[in-house]
């Protein structure tokens, strides 16, 4: 997957493993989509559009991201992309959450 070999990383490469992942925009195969249900009205290539992970279509998109790492009673990172995470930089918002 996208994360997984970072799971056990350092929490910077994890990071960017998540930075990457939520502005991912790689379509599936359109056989590996399941088949749509009958009278189903979205044409064929917004359907595999929609499977990104962050999505960018003239109409609908992915306009924001968030990495959030908590622990019990506390937020240890809070990172945000404030336009679609392809292309906006993650801002860490951490100190906004300490008390």
């Amino acid at each position: 997957g996208l994360v997984g070999g970072a799971l056990s990383a350092p929490p910077e490469s994890l990071l960017g493993a998540l930075r990457g992942a939520l502005g991912d925009r790689d379509l599936a195969a359109a056989d590996a989509l399941p088949a749509q249900p009958e009278g189903a009205l979205l044409p064929e290539a917004l359907r595999r559009e929609l499977q990104a992970l962050c999505v960018r279509t003239p109409l609908y998109g992915t306009v924001s991201a968030s990495i959030v790492a908590v622990r019990a009673g506390a937020v240890e990172r809070y990172e945000y992309a404030a336009g679609p995470p392809d292309v906006t930089p993650f801002e860490d918002y951490t100190a906004l959450l300490r008390r």
